[in-house]
């Protein structure tokens, strides 16, 4: 009798062959740096940056990218080249495509593109491009047949599907409730690749946050370098919700954030006239010598009035006057604020 399968790897203990990965992550925490920098390897048959090369060999790979974030080919193309990647193994189907609408999770049109085709790696970026108009994320029963139908195509044709989500903002915690959307992306694939920020400035990392197939390995540390591409520092042996915490600590070590200064700066210039406002104009200024921006400034005034501690009245009577906005502490309760000023 022959024994159980030896599970195969796209790259060892991170991105298993013939399954789907989910790879989560803010805007702006190098995500994309990431798994671009892995299409470019695989492409070329090269390790990728946090691999030893002394360890590695990779055959090179075809791949599929879906994307309606990263449409532009040009820019695409020169990162790709920047990253020793072998474009003729990279086919990118951005949204400028006429039928880039059709290629739907379950439906006939994307698997015909995967049978097609016939790449080793198919990237969709991000999911909600690639959900059904009938399917609600939240509902348990549309997420599942979903994931499914894309893990069906992963045997059927041998391809690794590498899913690109969207983390929820401003998560308390790590694990299965940090993918956007429903718990389900988390529970339904075998495994999850977070990318965040550490609390050392310009430092990210990668954590195996969820892998059902071997033992967790280390999460990944590292930087961008020139032209934004990404060179390792380091492994830590710290999950996504370690660095949660660490960057809310000194979140909360930093003390007041910009808003919160703007916030009392206005509180302190009303009570200095109570029971007289100040003209919109005039706290424009005396914020700007205070190097405060208009946008925080405007922020912290929002805030305020819809907490009721400030209100506005326009001085202007009649049409044609124009509109001049003055500001007071409020006691009878706060005015939507409309303005721009």
């Amino acid at each position: 009798m022959s024994g159980k399968k030896e599970q195969e790897w796209l790259i060892e203990r991170y991105i298993p062959k013939y399954e789907v990965t989910d790879i989560g992550g803010d805007g702006g925490v190098g995500k994309t740096a990431f798994w671009l920098s892995i299409v470019a390897s695989l492409s070329a048959g090269n390790p990728c940056f946090f691999e030893n090369p002394e360890e590695v060999e990779h055959e090179p790979l075809k791949i599929l990218y879906l994307t309606r974030e990263n449409s532009n080919a040009t820019n695409l193309k020169e990162r790709f080249e920047l990253l020793g990647a072998n474009m003729n193994n990279i086919l990118c189907i951005g949204d400028t495509n006429t039928n880039f609408s059709k290629y739907k999770i379950g439906s006939p049109n994307l698997e015909y593109l995967i049978k097609k085709h016939r790449p080793d790696v198919l990237i969709l970026d991000p999911l909600q491009s690639f959900v059904p108009e009938n399917v609600n994320l939240i509902a348990r029963n549309h997420v599942r047949p979903m994931f499914d139908w894309l893990n069906v195509m992963t045997k059927k044709y041998e391809v690794t599907i590498l899913v690109i989500m969207h983390a929820k903002k401003n998560a308390s915690s790590g694990g299965r409730d940090r993918l956007a959307d429903s718990s389900d992306m988390f529970d339904v694939v075998r495994q999850v690749l977070m990318v965040g920020e550490t609390d050392e400035d310009g430092i990210k990392y990668v954590s195996s946050e969820k892998n059902n197939l071997t033992k967790r390995h280390k999460t990944i540390l590292f930087e961008q370098g020139d032209h934004g591409l990404p060179r390792l520092v380091g492994f830590s042996d710290k999950d996504d919700d370690a660095y949660l915490n660490l960057r809310r600590n000194k979140c909360i070590e930093k003390g007041p954030s910009k808003k919160d200064k703007a916030m009392d700066f206005i509180l302190s210039e009303l009570s200095l006239i109570q029971p007289d406002g100040l003209m919109a104009e005039s706290l424009n200024q005396a914020a700007f010598s205070k190097n405060i921006s208009q946008r925080t400034l405007e922020r912290a005034r929002k805030e305020l009035i819809d907490a009721g501690k400030i209100r506005y009245e326009n001085s202007c009577k009649g049409k044609g006057k124009g509109n001049k906005y003055v500001y007071y502490l409020n006691k009878e309760g706060a005015k939507k604020d409309d303005s721009s000023s």
